[in-house]
């Protein structure tokens, strides 16, 4: 039978972390099949007395890259089966119950997502952000996908396993870590990445699946909530050109997707290397009105070329590759 650790990182916020504490506290899952590693750079009397309280454990992390801070979890874990839970994200009371059940019954299955309630920042539910959770394509709350029919893509015209699962299964199924668990070893055997990863670490373990041949379990079950509250990290593009965060969030992107798509998975191009040339070409731009130089290399046109040729021309690759001036 499995073993769950629950790894949660708190970065530079505390506001949200006891309630997101509590509903670990509140599991129907017996607390002997599960435990929690906190992960945060702070001290914080109420949190860290609950966390006493409850016997779990807490590791203090400085690191801003995310992947440092799941590694620095992960070294504390016991757990074969790895859950997460952001800082201000809350699990539902049945959540830890239903991967546990899904995992046993399941030993195929290396990756399993479920949805989540949007929240605003005083909990009261979003509606109107619903159409950014993940979501199956078929008609089906529950899909397994097994890697063999996976491994198919091309027989359906596809150039791209990824692209092929998000068009064709599961909307938005490499977002929200907080809505995924993994086996255990499907991080170790991608440490060597984890430990460059700034962020997408959603996006890291959904490749990191499909590389490794595993079976991926998909539910519109919502057991999690996602909280925005306008200081998210996906909020940053909103923000003015003024604001240094605007330029930071891009380039964190940029590399991200690109260390995904070059040292995760085993064929190139593929999507995430589209991503990273979208995120690199916005960084850019921020970068050029602002009057500001940089050093990241220029776009890769022939990587942009494919990317559009395959059903993945971004809005910005678009203008890229119109632009009479290429930048």
């Amino acid at each position: 039978m499995p073993f769950i650790s629950v790894i949660v990182t708190a970065y530079r916020r505390r506001q949200y972390l006891y309630n997101a504490l509590l509903s670990l506290k509140a599991q129907t899952l017996p607390r002997d099949k599960y435990e929690v590693v906190v992960v945060k750079d702070f001290e914080d009397p109420q949190v860290d007395g609950l966390i006493k309280e409850m016997g779990w454990r807490s590791v203090h992390s400085d690191e801003e890259y995310q992947g440092r801070m799941y590694l620095n979890g992960l070294k504390e874990a016991d757990g074969d089966i790895i859950a997460f839970l952001d800082d201000d994200d809350t699990y539902a009371p049945n959540k830890l119950e239903y991967v546990y059940n899904v995992f046993s019954q399941n030993p195929d299955v290396g990756y399993l997502q479920h949805s989540f309630t949007p929240v605003g920042p005083d909990g009261t539910p979003r509606p109107c952000l619903a159409r950014e959770a993940p979501r199956n394509l078929v008609p089906q709350s529950e899909l397994k996908l097994t890697w063999e029919e996976i491994s198919r893509y091309k027989d359906y015209g596809a150039q791209d396993p990824i692209l092929f699962v998000l068009n064709n299964y599961r909307l938005f199924a490499d977002k929200n870590s907080t809505t995924i668990a993994v086996r255990r070893e499907l991080l170790e055997r991608h440490k060597d990445v984890l430990a460059e990863l700034p962020i997408a670490f959603d996006s890291f373990l959904f490749a990191s699946a499909l590389v490794d041949r595993s079976s991926l379990y998909f539910s519109d079950l919502s057991l999690s909530s996602w909280r925005f509250h306008g200081s998210n990290f996906s909020t940053w593009y909103m923000l003015p050109d003024g604001d240094r965060h605007k330029a930071v969030a891009p380039y964190l992107y940029y590399m991200a997707y690109g260390l995904i798509g070059r040292k995760v998975l085993n064929y190139y191009p593929n999507y995430y290397v589209c991503l990273s040339e979208k995120h690199k070409l916005a960084y850019l731009g921020i970068n050029r009105r602002l009057g500001l130089s940089v050093s990241s290399p220029s776009p890769d046109v022939d990587t942009i070329e494919w990317c559009c040729a395959n059903g993945m021309c971004f809005s910005e690759l678009m203008v890229y590759l119109l632009s009479s001036v290429k930048q």
